[in-house]
């Protein structure tokens, strides 16, 4: 179907100017102001409570995978050891194997998971039981996100040793979680909705309580695609209701968001890529559309440009009445309340959030729709609106240069998301840009076999990657997430037609690097690979906001064991980070750093940055061990 509208020519075009006298902002400006009338003092204080409790943690990240036939919900704990005493510092508690994220105080910290089959809240000797590493110890440092803590439920054994006895969760603290991709029933939407206000003003207890995730609405159907939904302040899901309900669900399935929307928006978009991710390798979908509303749009495209790599599945992005130019009352609250949102420092005119959410495009393959709603106050005095965000802010002109078409709706802020108007422009969008697929090409089987020459090295990778590279087109990569566990496993759906096909295992060198195949529809082709392990140091290194790397990395330096090597970022000649993973150089891209071919050992890394503190640490090797590494975040060069 075509869309009946405008372009707006996306490079050589001029976008549409809306002129404003004023740069007020009448809604949100309003509700900053009534800020002092809503708290009283003790409110004061537990928001101050909450945000102080925030900027003195860290988020742990990892996977469980399970190697038990036991069902049951699943713990992850960490926990200190003080002599003979265990001490909680935090938990969650997953109702099956998957993807968690762990919130806790500063401190170091073991990492264990135990199945809890008989529901006491305690690992006994009859249940699967796991610890990230031997185990280790991680030190949470403020700001860091420390992922790759995956831990292996183990299958019970006779008179074994846990490192977890004596810990008992009570069952009025129990914090429950959900995997990416789990379904939302009618009492989960209620719970959702009703930490909407929570969210926005206590967003770490919301954080600690009921997480970020993507929901479906209905069990997963990979003959459809997914439309991923995402709120603004204040949001949940009940507020795409309409939307949901009016789009093709025969054809599409609306999934959404839902975080804490008082939180960093930064850190908001990092939850949220981790969870699309985590959705794209456990269903393996092709396509993906986003649409999300409000602030919501800001997290959206942080996310996407930030990672714009890892997303080349996402086709479609549509905002909806975004503040794409921030919010001037915001700044103002941010200045002068006594106690500040997140999310307020991040949507205020102006801020580093908002400044460097343009130094990076959109991913090359997503096209980007920009809707906005015009019905607000009428007031002379103020600018044009829609009863909450200025039209100036809705159509700032760094956004409007990325957009295919720019639409308006005669609806106020909220109104829009309840508008058949709004209905019959998105359906048309996406039927438009991902139509439904006929005539498919057929398809055929890859059978993968996996011979680790070391296999008690297999408990400690992070992920297997499956590198699919067309022949005879202009390059064209296609990733495929496997199970880590599995030696054997089958694909199915790949397009007939001839691959070079590539296995990525961190800390592994795999051979063959390449291997040619030929897919033929109803057949089934096989490739074997094997692998040893191998010492990597990998990272990524951002500016000490977190917001975006730094703009000018002059060095990269490796030392010890023998080893004196020198990264150049200007040296990156590869089609692809995966290319350059498979070729086993060291390279810098983005922000990412990866040395290859380590021996076991200590070695330290030092990386200088034109107008940064110059940063060095000390990393310890294991051939085959990945994982646990705090992201670098370098410091300003203060110059007095």
């Amino acid at each position: 179907m075509t869309i009946p509208r405008r372009d707006i020519p996306p490079k050589t075009g001029r976008t549409p100017r809306v002129v404003m006298k004023s740069k007020h902002h009448f809604g949100f400006g309003v509700f900053i102001l009534c800020i002092a009338c809503f708290l009283c003092g003790c409110a004061l204080l537990k928001l101050k409570q909450d945000i102080d409790r925030g900027k003195s943690a860290s988020l742990l990240q990892g996977c469980v995978i399970m190697k038990s036939e036991q069902s049951g919900p699943i713990f992850i704990v960490a926990y200190e050891r003080i002599h003979s005493e265990i001490n909680v510092c935090g938990h969650v508690r997953l109702s099956q194997t998957g993807c968690y994220e762990l919130l806790v105080p500063n401190g170091k910290y073991y990492v264990g998971a135990f199945q809890d089959v008989n529901g006491n809240g305690k690992h006994d000797p009859n249940e699967a039981v796991g610890q990230f590493g031997t185990p280790d110890l991680v030190d949470a440092k403020t700001k860091n996100n420390i992922d790759q803590l995956n831990i292996v439920l183990n299958p019970p054994e006779p008179d074994a040793v846990s490192h977890l006895s004596g810990i008992s969760i009570n069952k009025t603290d129990i914090v429950d979680r959900a995997v990416a991709g789990e379904v939302a029933d009618r009492d989960r939407l209620a719970r959702l909705d009703s930490y909407a206000s929570q969210g926005y003003w206590e967003p770490i207890s919301a954080f600690n309580e009921v997480g970020a995730n993507i929901w479906f609405v209905q069990p997963y159907d990979p003959k459809k695609i997914p439309v991923l939904f995402i709120h603004g302040a204040s949001g949940t899901a009940s507020g795409w209701e309409f939307l949901f309900q009016k789009i093709d669900r025969s054809v599409f399935q609306p999934c959404f968001f839902y975080y804490p929307s008082g939180l960093d928006l930064e850190f908001s978009a990092y939850i949220l890529a981790s969870k699309i991710l985590r959705l794209h390798a456990k269903y393996r979908f092709d396509r993906m559309a986003v649409v999300a509303h409000s602030m919501g749009g800001l997290v959206a495209r942080s996310c996407m440009t930030r990672f714009r790599k890892y997303f080349p599945f996402i086709k479609l992005f549509v905002s909806i009445s975004t503040p794409w130019g921030g919010v001037n009352m915001a700044k103002m609250g941010a200045e002068n309340s006594p106690v500040v949102i997140p999310a307020w420092k991040d949507v205020a005119s102006g801020s580093d959030f908002i400044s460097t959410l343009y130094q990076n495009r959109l991913p090359q393959n997503t096209r980007f729709y920009l809707l906005f709603s015009y019905r607000g106050n009428r007031n002379p005095f103020e600018p044009n609106n829609d009863g909450t965000l200025t039209m100036e802010s809705m159509l700032d002109q760094r956004a409007q240069q990325e957009a295919v078409r720019i639409y308006g709706v005669n609806q106020d802020h909220a109104g829009i998301l309840n508008s058949q108007e709004t209905a019959t422009l998105l359906n048309d969008i996406i039927e438009q840009e991902m139509p439904e697929k006929k005539g498919l090409k057929q398809s055929g089987t890859i059978s993968i076999s996996v011979d680790l020459k070391s296999q008690e090295h297999r408990p400690n990778i992070v992920y297997m990657l499956l590198i699919l590279e067309t022949l005879g087109k202009k390059f064209h990569e296609k990733v495929i997430y496997l199970d880590p566990f599995q030696k054997e496993q089958t694909i199915d759906g790949i397009p007939d037609g001839e691959y070079l096909a590539s296995l990525l295992i961190p800390a592994f060198h795999v051979i063959p690097i390449r291997k040619a195949i030929r897919v033929r529809a109803g057949q089934t082709t096989s490739i074997r690979f094997g692998g040893s392990p191998e010492g990597i140091i990998t990272n990524f290194i951002w500016s000490a906001s977190g917001l975006h790397a730094p703009k000018k990395i002059v060095s990269i330096n490796l030392y010890g064991a023998g080893v004196d090597r020198t990264i150049l970022p200007d040296n990156f000649a590869f089609n692809s980070i995966y290319d350059a993973a498979l070729s086993q150089k060291d390279f810098f891209h983005d922000n990412l750093f990866c040395f290859y071919g380590l021996a076991e050992g200590i070695y330290r890394v030092t990386v200088v940055a034109d107008g940064y503190r110059a940063y060095s640490e000390n990393y310890r090797v294991t051939p085959g061990q990945f994982g646990n590494i705090p992201h670098i975040q370098l410091s300003r060069n203060l110059r007095w």
